[in-house]
C-alpha cells in the first residue's frame, strides 16, 4: 500500500459520494505531505502523520463527512501504511 494509492481510493469515494467535498480536501491535503516523507522513505515521520491522518478520518466520520463503508475502507488502508512505515 502506498499513499498515492489511497488517494486513489479516496478519489473513487469522493466520486461516489462516500466522502464529501470538504473532507477529500482535508485528507488529500493530509496524504500530500506524508507522500513527500513516503518519497523520501523518512518511515517515522510517515508513521506519525499517518497516526495524524487516522485522528482525521475519526473526526471527518464523527461530523458526518464520510460514509462508515469509506471510513472503514480508509481506516484499513491508513492502518496499513502505518504498520508498513513503523
Amino acid at each position: 500500500m502506498t499513499v498515492a494509492e489511497v488517494q486513489d481510493i479516496l478519489e473513487e469515494l469522493e466520486a461516489s459520494g462516500d466522502v464529501t467535498e470538504e473532507a477529500m480536501r482535508a485528507l488529500n491535503m493530509h496524504l500530500t505531505a506524508v507522500a513527500q516523507f513516503e518519497n523520501s522513505g523518512e518511515g517515522e515521520k510517515v508513521a506519525r502523520h499517518m497516526e495524524g491522518f487516522m485522528l482525521l478520518l475519526d473526526q471527518q466520520f464523527d461530523n458526518d463527512l464520510i460514509t462508515q463503508q469509506a471510513y472503514e475502507l480508509l481506516k484499513a488502508d491508513a492502518e496499513d501504511l502505518y504498520r508498513q512505515w513503523k
